[in-house]
């Protein structure tokens, strides 16, 4: 288990999408951060744009298939959290997804 003081952290743009639910209305704010493996890591997608925005439209299309309802319970979170690991571990192959993080999180009603 590497040392988290090794690991990266790659930030995205915030993201704002309609939820998926029904009657729409309702969305989503919010800021992802995403730990990888290590800074070489996080370096290497942030200098090649084409796996970057793999892994934003990755993220996009997880989050505009949840509905406000399951997102504004801690076990919502949590679940977008490793789907959005495992979805953007696909996207990005060799990169190794430690965790994802969210620093602003607001669902509108």
């Amino acid at each position: 288990e590497p040392d988290p003081a090794e690991r990266g952290l790659v930030a995205f743009e915030p993201f704002l999408v309609n939820l998926a639910d029904p009657g729409g209305g309702r969305f989503l704010k919010a800021t992802i951060q995403v730990v990888v493996g290590s800074k070489e890591e996080a370096l290497h997608l942030k200098e090649t744009p084409v796996l970057l925005m793999q892994a934003r439209s990755a993220i996009l299309e997880l989050l505009t298939l949840q509905t406000a309802d399951t997102l504004v319970t801690p076990e919502g979170k949590q679940a977008l959290k490793d789907a959005i690991k495992e979805r953007i571990g696909k996207a990005l192959g060799k990169v190794k997804v430690v965790d994802v993080l969210f620093s602003e999180f607001v669902v509108q009603f």
